[in-house]
Formats: structure tokens, sequence, C-alpha cells
């Protein structure tokens, strides 16, 4: 029961997406308030993946497409690589609040 409810969580997710990472810095005056939006890149390149701008130190997270996590990471600051042994298919990657659709082909 559990894994049905995390699927059909994960998936009403997707459907309506995720809000990206904003931050917000007041100006002197206090009166404008300034948007500063800090977007978190997620790459694959030849089997590795790689995260950059993670606004604070996070956990890395992959599962396969039907709910099952198959990878978990420590995510610091900055840019981070990390080697992905997996076989072809579809997965999911999420990071913090941010979660991505990826196929490794």
């Amino acid at each position: 029961m559990n894994k049905f409810c995390y699927i059909t969580i994960l998936t009403l997710l997707f459907t309506f997406g995720f809000k990206s990472m904003d931050l917000l810095a007041f100006n002197q005056n206090k009166d404008n308030v300034e948007q500063i939006k800090q977007e978190l890149k997620i790459l694959i390149s030849n089997n590795r993946l790689i995260v950059e701008n993670p606004d604070k130190e996070t956990v890395l997270e992959i599962f396969s497409i039907v709910g099952v996590k198959v990878f978990n990471v420590k995510v610091n600051t900055g840019t981070n690589e990390f080697p992905l042994n997996l076989p072809k298919g579809y997965y999911i990657i999420r990071v913090g609040n941010t979660a991505k659709k990826i196929a490794l082909r």
C-alpha cells in the first residue's frame, strides 16, 4: 500500500510540476522586493550525473520509474559530479525540492 501511495504522489507532483528554487533579496529601501533566481541544473553526460547550483547541502535521490530508490548520495553546494552505473531506462532524479525525469540510453 505504501508503494502505491508513493507512486501516486510522485505522479501528481510531476503532473502539476515543481516550483523552481527562488530566493528573495530585499532592497535597502525595503519598498522594492527583488527576486533573485538561482537555477539548479541537472545534466547527464556519458553515464555521469552533474548537479550544479544547489542552494544548500541536500540529498540526491534517483528512483526507478516504478518508485524504487536506486541511488542516494549527499550533494554539497557548487558543482557535483557522480558516476551512474545504472541500466538503460527511465528514472526520476530528486535534489531537494526539485525533481527531473531522465532517460538513460
